[in-house]
């Protein structure tokens, strides 16, 4: 199985909501995909689409979470 490949996002951006709060739009691609069966036969595909997506993470012990995500 081949490893996905991960592009560039040039389109990120962060609004601040508070010191420990951010929200981060950006638009999340996927590439043409088949999708297998355990013997390697084809059983579905998915085309290529981009989606705009909205974050809210915060900053909590030393590290980002992620509070949730929804389709901008």
């Amino acid at each position: 199985m081949a490893t996905p490949a991960f592009a560039q996002m040039p389109d990120v951006t962060a609004q601040k909501v508070s010191d420990t709060n951010y929200r981060v739009s950006f638009t999340m691609t996927q590439t043409d995909a088949k999708v297998l069966d355990g013997s390697g036969k084809v059983v579905d595909k998915q085309v290529a689409k981009s989606q705009p997506q909205l974050a809210a993470v915060v900053w909590e012990e030393g590290s980002w979470r992620m509070d949730g995500l929804a389709a901008a």
